[in-house]
């Protein structure tokens, strides 16, 4: 996609990563206290090393990849606006990092392909959480029912009629 913003991104892959742990831990702790240091710090690594794949390559991999992280993230209980949070936590230092890096009429374009990325993860995420949500409510119907089966069917008789 863009090898420019790669050679600004590329060298950092492990600050980036290193930084988004800490401010994980700083600002969204609710599901993330329960990890431990090693676990967040190989997760976030593989999170912007998916992101540095998408800038060779496209963004596929990334999208790929948070689809994977969604399902694993609600299996252990996190919330959307959890996941969504360390997405903005990233897509800040990535901007951090190219208006420190690159020259200012670059530096907006590489700022458009980063938001893109991200964008485009955010509502992949948000993806998840919906057709995650369509099964439950389906089950959850699907239950009320049958516990309306076991319940009998004798009519409800009103007063007055």
């Amino acid at each position: 996609m863009s090898r420019e913003l790669l050679t600004y991104i590329t060298p950092a892959e492990t600050e980036l990563a290193e930084h988004l742990a800490r401010e994980i831990r700083r600002v969204a702790p609710q599901h993330y206290d329960q990890i431990d240091d090693a676990v967040l710090q190989q997760r976030t690594a593989r999170l912007v090393g998916a992101l540095v794949k998408a800038l060779e390559t496209g963004p596929e991999p990334f999208l790929v990849y948070v689809r994977q992280m969604a399902e694993a993230r609600i299996h252990e209980g996190f919330f959307l606006e959890e996941m969504q949070t360390v997405l903005s936590l990233l897509e800040e230092r990535l901007w951090n990092l190219v208006l420190d890096s690159a020259p200012y009429r670059r530096g907006i374009a590489h700022l458009a392909v980063v938001t893109t990325i991200v964008g485009r993860a955010k509502d992949e995420l948000a993806r998840v959480y919906l057709e995650r949500e369509r099964v439950a409510e389906v089950r959850i119907d699907e239950l009320e029912h049958r516990l309306q089966l076991l319940r009998g069917t004798d009519p409800v008789v009103e007063a007055g009629v």
